[in-house]
């Protein structure tokens, strides 16, 4: 009878997280042919940052790229922040990456966002 009042257990909001990856070509086709791999800034919505690295990374081996390395630390992002952040670091690709609602919509499911790449030759050292 008590049971009735008691609240739904909703799923907990995640977090926004930023890393920056540094990938190897693999399989995938995509890549200009020139280019040896990328770094390239991935965001991902999880409870915590080892979450948000798996996540982030397993959505780009599903593409075929190869992981090689993360770049520097996995930072946290204030996700009602997006609009302005995306403002500040990625002004010319606003429109190619989500808005505001849709991060603020996908921060309970499996949201990763992919920022520009930035590809690489391969190296001529021997």
């Amino acid at each position: 009878m008590f049971g009735v009042f008691k609240s739904k257990a909703s799923k907990p909001v995640q977090s926004l997280f930023r890393m920056s990856v540094k990938v190897g070509r693999g399989s995938n086709a995509d890549m200009p042919a020139t280019l040896a791999g990328a770094f390239v800034p991935v965001y991902a919505a999880a409870e915590n940052h080892e979450d948000a690295a798996r996540k982030g990374v397993s959505k780009l081996v599903s593409q075929g790229f190869e992981f090689l390395d993360f770049r520097g630390l996995n930072h946290q992002l204030d996700a009602a922040q997006w609009s302005g952040y995306v403002a500040k670091a990625w002004p010319e690709f606003a429109s190619n990456l989500p808005n505001q609602a849709e991060v603020l919509a996908g921060l309970n499911g499996d949201l990763v966002i992919f920022g520009p790449f930035a590809g690489y030759e391969p190296s001529r050292e021997g």
